[in-house]
C-alpha cells in the first residue's frame, strides 16, 4: 500500500495546482439545429470542484428556450379530429440540472472541455398546430389548435462543450463558452398522430467565473 501511495503523493506535490474550485454565471444565445428556428436567450450557473489536477467535477443549472417552426409540406401526419398537420409552432422553456465533468488543458488551464447529462423540467411555453381538412367539394379548411398539452414536462439532454477562461484581476476570469446538446427525449408526446419533435441545441455564452481557495504546490 505504501508503494502505491508514495508515487501518488509525489505526483500531487510536483504538479502546479491552480485552483480548488470554480463557480460562475454566463448568458448568451442559443438555437435548435432542426426545423425553422429562432435565436433565443440562454442562461447558465455552474460550480466545479477539483478532483485532482486538470480534472474537475460539479454541475450546472441551465435555462433554455426551445423555439422553432415545424413545417410539413407532405402532410405525413393526420389527426382524425382535425385533419392533416401542416405546421407546428413550438415554444418551451426548461430548467436543466446537469452533473458535469470538466477537463482543463495546458499549464495555464485557460481551455476547458466538459461533458454533462441531466434532466430538464418544463417551466412554461406553448404550442399551436395548423391542420388542413377537405370538404366533399374538395375545398380545404384550415384549423389552428392549441396543442400545448402535448409538451413533455420532463426531458433530458447530453452535452459537450468548450470554454475559454480569460484571467482578469484577482481570482476572476471572463468565460467564453460553446455548448452542443442532444436531447434524449422528444419535446412532445405525439400520440402517434403528430410529428415527434426532437432537435439538438447549440449555445454561445459569455460570463464571469471566480476561482477560490487558490493554492500552489511546487515540487
Amino acid at each position: 500500500m505504501k508503494r502505491f501511495l508514495l508515487p501518488v503523493l509525489f505526483l500531487l506535490c510536483s504538479t502546479n495546482v491552480y485552483s480548488q474550485g470554480i463557480y460562475g454565471f454566463e448568458a448568451g444565445a442559443g438555437t435548435v439545429s432542426s426545423y425553422g428556428n429562432y435565436y433565443t436567450p440562454t442562461i447558465e450557473a455552474g460550480y466545479l470542484k477539483m478532483l485532482f489536477p486538470h480534472v474537475l467535477v460539479g454541475g450546472a443549472i441551465d435555462w433554455r428556450y426551445f423555439s422553432f417552426y415545424y413545417y410539413d409540406p407532405l402532410q405525413q401526419y393526420a389527426d382524425p379530429n382535425f385533419g392533416n398537420i401542416l405546421t407546428v409552432n413550438h415554444h418551451s422553456a426548461y430548467l436543466f440540472l446537469s452533473p458535469m465533468l470538466d477537463i482543463s488543458i495546458g499549464e495555464n488551464q485557460y481551455i476547458h472541455l466538459n461533458c454533462s447529462i441531466g434532466p430538464g423540467f418544463y417551466l412554461y411555453g406553448g404550442e399551436a398546430t395548423d391542420y388542413v381538412s377537405y370538404s366533399y367539394a374538395g375545398i380545404p379548411q384550415y384549423n389552428t389548435i392549441n396543442t400545448s398539452k402535448n409538451i413533455n414536462r420532463v426531458i433530458y439532454q447530453y452535452s459537450v462543450g468548450l470554454s475559454e477562461y480569460i484571467p482578469t484581476r484577482g481570482y476572476w476570469s471572463i468565460k467564453l463558452s460553446q455548448q452542443y446538446s442532444m436531447l434524449g427525449r422528444n419535446l412532445n408526446t405525439d400520440w402517434g398522430i403528430a410529428p415527434p419533435l426532437r432537435t439538438d441545441y447549440m449555445s454561445f455564452t459569455i460570463g464571469i467565473s471566480h476561482y477560490y481557495q487558490r493554492i500552489f504546490y511546487k515540487g
